[in-house]
């Protein structure tokens, strides 16, 4: 599992392929053509190039390699991924949005679990 870090460089999440973890190991989201979902289909934002971004393109969170955006924390070290727990069933649709017209090279005001929580939309 690849750690993801917010903007203080403390690991937040997990994701292993297509789904999102949180620290104890529940699925909390899904990527699907660079957007994060919750289960219930809902849009949470973009990951493009490793970072996690909300709606106004803003970084949320990185994953280790992360490019083109705002200056990174150093990442905290030694991050253990937790057990995964049983995938709840994906949405059968999606909706994506646009995308943003460019990508922001700024941090969001959005914590993570804000972000999660669905804080992206609420913000646009």
């Amino acid at each position: 599992m690849e750690p993801i870090f917010d903007r203080k460089g403390k690991a937040v999440a997990f994701r292993m392929r297509d789904y999102v973890y949180d620290r104890e190991g529940k699925a909390i989201a899904l990527v699907r053509e660079r957007s994060l979902f919750t289960f219930a289909g809902d849009f949470l934002g973009r990951f493009e190039d490793g970072f996690y971004r909300d709606a106004r393109s803003r970084a949320v969170a990185f994953e280790k390699g992360a490019t083109g955006g705002p200056t990174k924390p150093v990442p905290e070290r030694n991050v253990i991924a937790p057990l995964r727990q049983e995938l709840p069933h994906p949405p059968e649709k999606l909706e994506v949005p646009p995308r943003p017209p460019f990508r922001s090279n700024q941090w969001s005001d959005l914590d993570w679990d804000a972000f999660i929580a669905g804080g992206a939309t609420a913000s646009a």
